[in-house]
């Protein structure tokens, strides 16, 4: 599923340890845009 609006554009989620964070980053990346992760906790980020 692409999603034109954020074509040629870069997605910043902060909060990609967990929870919707992590939900979008996944979202994002299954649609092929260029995702930048950022977390502020001690959870380690789940590469997939």
């Amino acid at each position: 599923m692409a999603i034109p609006e954020l074509k040629n554009k870069n997605v910043l989620i902060t909060g990609a340890a967990s929870g919707i964070g992590r939900a979008a980053a996944l979202a994002f990346a299954e649609n092929r845009l260029p995702v930048s992760l950022c977390r502020f906790s001690n959870i380690d980020i789940k590469q997939e």
